[in-house]
């Protein structure tokens, strides 16, 4: 995760105590430190009641669930850190500058006297300590699907498991619920839901636990630490830079290209560029397509001719190189089988700069359809940016490689 500087059902959801705990800086539980090119956030959590097994357990679901995104751009690293001990009670001596959290073995009661999951007395303030009470089955796994407020019924994947910890974590870092009681909608964050792909921290939630918790130098990212940023490979810094795509040269190999993180990775082949790149058997546009005789080159694959019985897909151009100038280009899904085609985009994370329309559809027998690729360069930095769009089908398998350019504005 980059920096940039720029009502609750009862075991299913928890809610955030209004009132406020206050520790002085030597005491701060949440503690922010930089160095170099790396925030480190760490949490300290005191547990009475829990097994070690248990805290084990919530420190790894926490760390994991807020070192996990990566939607940041060219600023510093934020990483989360989490040191656990066990106290007999939150008054003892050794619960001192922690988070001290109770856990017991029925549901906890809130100030209301109401049931919850988990639940912190109230939202840390620059890494001040608060207190809480967790259940013992806190982050238990999901039963079957289910539904909560005003949210559509949802499937869990198998082995999921409610995030409790990971969202009780946010208020120790002076995070608050992102919930809309007039909607009965839940943020589609960590501090929304503990549930579903979406549990886990936004950008803007990475940036305000830094906000809230980081002071004078630590909460300061210098501008070389900024992939994209300043024009050079900066080799001088930790981890040192393998290429910068605003510097000319980038400074990757031929075959490779340099990754919005500073990053040289191989090019992935391009299919009809004319070239046998492994692991593709052969290429159409090829002098020699690399096919043996009675074999055509399909998808830089060598299949044997035939008239095909049921769908089958073929995709033209298989490059759209978008220059520095286009916004908007196409290439046609044809079905040459005797049934009818039913295809799909793969939606394997494309770029913010990259739309597809549409994403799925359906192809008669001997008939085609045009999809269309459009590109927005705002906010980009100046570079060369590729992806290779994968397509799935009940006929077969292509794919678009799609290159763009950003220039700079002087």
């Amino acid at each position: 995760m980059k920096f940039r500087f720029s009502k609750i059902i009862i075991l299913l959801f928890f809610i955030t105590i209004i009132g406020f705990f206050f520790a002085s800086d030597a005491l701060a539980t949440t503690e922010c430190k930089r160095v170099g090119c790396t925030i480190t956030i760490t949490i300290k959590i005191a547990f009475v009641g829990a097994t070690a097994q248990q805290m084990q357990n919530w420190k790894n679901e926490i760390e994991t669930v807020w070192n996990e995104p990566d939607t940041g751009k060219c600023e510093c690293d934020v990483k989360f850190n989490v040191e656990t001990k066990s106290v007999p009670s939150c008054q003892h001596a050794d619960a001192q500058g922690q988070h001290c959290v109770e856990v017991t073995a029925t549901l906890p009661k809130d100030s209301n006297n109401v049931e919850r999951v988990a639940f912190m007395l109230g939202i840390s303030q620059s890494g001040s300590s608060i207190n809480g009470t967790w259940w013992t089955n806190t982050s238990r796994p999901i039963e079957g699907p289910f539904t909560i407020g005003n949210e559509p019924p949802y499937t869990p994947q198998p082995g999921e498991n409610f995030k409790d910890a990971a969202h009780e974590a946010g208020h120790m870092m002076g995070l608050g619920d992102d919930y809309d009681p007039a909607t009965g909608q839940y943020g589609n964050n960590i501090m929304g839901r503990t549930w579903g792909p979406n549990a886990k921290p936004t950008q803007a939630q990475i940036d305000q636990v830094v906000a809230n918790n980081c002071k004078g130098e630590d909460a300061k990212c210098p501008a070389e630490c900024c992939c994209g940023r300043n024009k050079k490979v900066d080799k001088d810094i930790q981890p040192p830079e393998e290429c910068d795509p605003s510097a000319t040269p980038p400074g990757c190999a031929e075959d490779e290209t340099c990754t919005d993180k500073c990053k040289c990775i191989k090019k992935p082949p391009v299919c009809g560029d004319g070239k046998i790149t492994p692991p593709e058997e052969c290429d159409p546009a090829a002098q020699l397509t690399g096919c043996k005789t009675g074999e055509e080159c399909l998808g830089c694959k060598c299949l044997q001719m035939e008239i095909p019985l049921g769908a089958s897909i073929s995709v033209a151009p298989n490059l759209l190189d978008f220059g520095a100038v286009s916004i908007k280009n196409s290439f046609a899904i044809s079905n040459t089988g005797g049934e009818t085609l039913a295809w799909q985009i793969i939606p394997d994370f494309p770029p913010a700069w990259l739309s597809v329309v549409p994403m799925t559809g359906e192809v008669l027998a001997d008939q085609e359809t045009t999809v269309w690729v459009n590109i927005n360069r705002i906010g980009i930095v100046p570079g060369i940016y590729e992806h290779q769009l994968s397509i799935t089908s009940n006929g077969g398998e292509g794919s678009v490689y799609v290159k763009m350019t950003v220039e700079e504005i002087f």
